[in-house]
């Protein structure tokens, strides 16, 4: 069975998962899909069409979903989080960090800079 759970909204999102989550204002039209993952973990995660991938969980550690090398794997220090972003030559795909007791996640299919990555990243919460 699919351990997701589709939901219709946000709020119905976060009411399921016991927390919230919040994410730049430029992205929340841009949702096309809100799920949480529905087991003794809970996860949130936001769908912005198939390019942008949001997760919040509270569990610790890498909650992307993607699991193969990357040639860059750069440690920023964002909003006192140490961020592991995660690319190839200069182009960002995955960011994924720690903080008060939750694991977050953000993966762009078609790739972004550095500093994108991190206007969103101090959005997310």
């Amino acid at each position: 069975a699919n351990p997701f759970v589709d939901c219709g909204s946000l709020i119905e999102a976060e009411r399921l998962a016991g927390f919230s989550i919040s994410i730049p204002n430029n992205l929340i039209n841009s949702i096309t899909n809100y799920r949480v993952l529905n087991t003794t973990d809970k996860m949130i995660e936001l769908l912005c069409g198939d390019e942008i991938v949001i997760r919040k969980a509270n569990i610790t550690g890498d909650i992307s979903g993607l699991y193969y090398d990357f040639n860059d794997n750069l440690e920023v220090n964002i909003n006192s989080n140490k961020v592991q972003l995660r690319g190839n030559d200069g182009i960002y795909y995955s960011a994924i960090w720690v903080t008060n007791g939750f694991s977050y996640s953000i993966s762009i299919k078609s790739g972004e800079s550095k500093e994108n990555f991190e206007s969103l990243i101090v959005q997310i919460n």
